[in-house]
């Protein structure tokens, strides 16, 4: 277990050397992802995830990405849910008082992200300052 352990450390060591040569052109490197995943829980019904991003450089030290997404979750609870409401009609008063229950919630999140990567290079070692700006829309039911 622990030759695996160090044979996947030194297999990361060497995909994190970056190989490829520097681009010096504004835009000159795009690349996008699709990133999916499915939510299983113990309801019948399955959430799952969507999310698009495009990476490309502004300068040569200088990465921008832009990401937008989609989810559905689910949330087991259980509780019971008690209202009334007082209606008046030809001025006689009326009581309706009505009870549900609640077995989950539903959320419908959109999440929309800008971020900024900026990579100091180095010979051997080149560490990065990366910024990034999120907003999620959530819509629960």
């Amino acid at each position: 277990m622990k030759k695996l352990f160090v044979l996947l450390l030194l297999l990361t060591f060497n995909v994190s050397h970056a190989q490829g040569k520097e681009n010096v052109f504004t835009f000159s490197n795009l690349g996008y992802g699709v990133y999916g995943g499915i939510n299983f829980e113990t309801d019948s019904e399955i959430g799952g995830s969507f999310l698009f991003e495009i990476k490309t450089n502004v300068i040569s030290n200088l990465n921008m990405n832009f990401s937008l997404g989609y989810s559905k979750l689910f949330h087991s609870i259980q509780y019971s849910v008690k209202t009334y409401s007082i209606d008046t009609i030809d001025n006689k008063v009326f009581y309706n008082a009505e009870q549900y229950n609640i077995k989950k919630y539903m959320y419908d999140v959109f999440p929309i992200s800008l971020g900024f990567q900026y990579v100091f290079k180095m010979r051997n070692f080149s560490p990065y300052l990366l910024l990034d700006l999120s907003y999620n829309i959530i819509n629960g039911k």
